[in-house]
């Protein structure tokens, strides 16, 4: 079956040579990664690098590019939740 160039998988975010998200732009996910606890320095370079990384799953596993995203922001938000935890621990 022929991809629609249109679809939301196969279209760029112009500037960062990137696969889209489909309907979250890069700006969006890194809107997203601030509200799930990255700094915001960080957010936009963060953006940028799990936008590339979900293209490569995509390709890899055969998901849809909002399927590799989601696992990977699923992923990051349990990184920084369990880091926030480990914070409130008194030490032994």
């Amino acid at each position: 079956m022929p991809q629609d160039p249109d679809a939301p998988e196969s279209r760029s975010d112009p500037g960062s040579g990137a696969p889209s998200s489909g309907s979250l732009p890069v700006s969006g996910i890194a809107q997203t990664l601030v509200a799930l606890g990255c700094p915001p320095s960080k957010s936009d370079e963060m953006a940028q690098q799990l936008n590339r990384r979900a293209a490569q799953l995509s390709t890899e596993r055969g998901w849809t590019h909002d399927t590799a995203l989601a696992h990977l922001l699923r992923l990051m938000a349990g990184g920084w939740a369990a880091q926030a935890r480990g914070s409130q621990v008194p030490p032994p």
